[in-house]
């Protein structure tokens, strides 16, 4: 039951939140969005929901989506990402039918050079 409404609790704050998307970078395969009005911080530890914009259509498990609502954890001490949280969408800009996964809460990794992550990064932890 507790799962279930966190899962429900998280849906909610993504979809309360589209209006504040702010554009962090494009390629030829997506634009990407964060909503900085979602940050939420513990010490060096900030969450924040971001929004990948498919240009092309992805697929997941068979189904096909054309955007991702993910919420990131970024460790600002450490320079370190991971992923909470993904919700898919069947349409752009969080359209549509909607698909949910959730990681495993230990898996870290390192922000890496000139990536969209690495934007969010700046944009969460206060460095250039």
């Amino acid at each position: 039951m507790k799962k279930l409404l966190l899962i429900l609790f998280l849906v909610f704050i993504s979809t309360n939140a589209r209006a504040e998307w702010v554009m962090i970078g494009e390629d030829d395969a997506s634009i990407v969005y964060a909503d900085p009005s979602t940050m939420r911080n513990k010490g060096d530890l900030i969450k924040i929901w971001s929004l990948y914009d498919f240009l092309k259509p992805k697929d997941m498990s068979g189904k096909s989506y054309l955007s991702m609502e993910l919420q990131y954890e970024f460790d600002c001490g450490k320079k370190l990402s991971r992923k909470a949280y993904i919700i898919y969408y069947s349409a752009n800009m969080g359209g549509g039918e909607k698909g949910s996964f959730s990681y495993p809460p230990k898996q870290w990794h390192e922000v890496k050079p000139t990536s969209a992550r690495e934007k969010i990064f700046h944009m969460v932890c206060g460095e250039n």
